[in-house]
């Protein structure tokens, strides 16, 4: 498995990615909030907007983007930027990813990012990932829609009741 990966994998000054695909898409930048910077810190009020620039250097006849977010080293979720792949021409592109506000608790998160020719049925055969390609902080910040109480890796919208019996 080892000298699968490797042997797929493209070392440039762009990220390194692993896979079949990581001769053909090159994976330029990440910009978290229209900003360019490593170790980004976001408030819990703010809408988070991830966008991947990748360039494709021969055409791909089915892929779709995918960006995950950990913490503490254990996934919170994957996030796909088409819900069935497309075909992608030679050239550049990007794929932005919507995180809603006060979804992330505090603390450092961190991004891995790639893509796949598989639908939401199944992974495909061509891929490319990279892991911890970038990072940022949710800021300690707490309200009622981020209550300091609540512990675990999300925020859960409030939805309870106390009735009187």
């Amino acid at each position: 498995i080892e000298n699968y990966l490797t042997s797929n994998s493209i070392q440039s000054d762009y990220i390194q990615m692993l896979g079949p695909l990581a001769n053909r898409l090159i994976f330029e930048k990440v910009i978290i909030n229209d900003k360019e910077t490593h170790s980004t810190e976001i408030l819990p009020t703010e809408n988070i907007k991830v966008t991947l620039i990748i360039s494709c250097s021969g055409r791909i006849e089915y892929f779709r983007a995918t960006l995950s977010i950990y913490k503490n080293g254990e996934r919170l979720f994957t996030m796909q930027d088409l819900l069935t792949p497309q075909p992608i021409d030679v050239g550049r592109f990007k794929s932005e990813f919507l995180i809603p506000k006060n979804l992330l608790r505090t603390g450092q998160h961190f991004i891995s990012a790639g893509g796949h020719d598989g639908n939401h049925l199944g992974m495909g055969t061509e891929w490319l990932y990279a892991s911890d390609i970038t990072s940022f902080t949710i800021a300690e910040e707490f309200g009622s829609a981020n209550d300091f109480a609540n512990e675990g890796l999300v925020n859960v919208p409030f939805n309870a009741t106390r009735i009187q019996l």
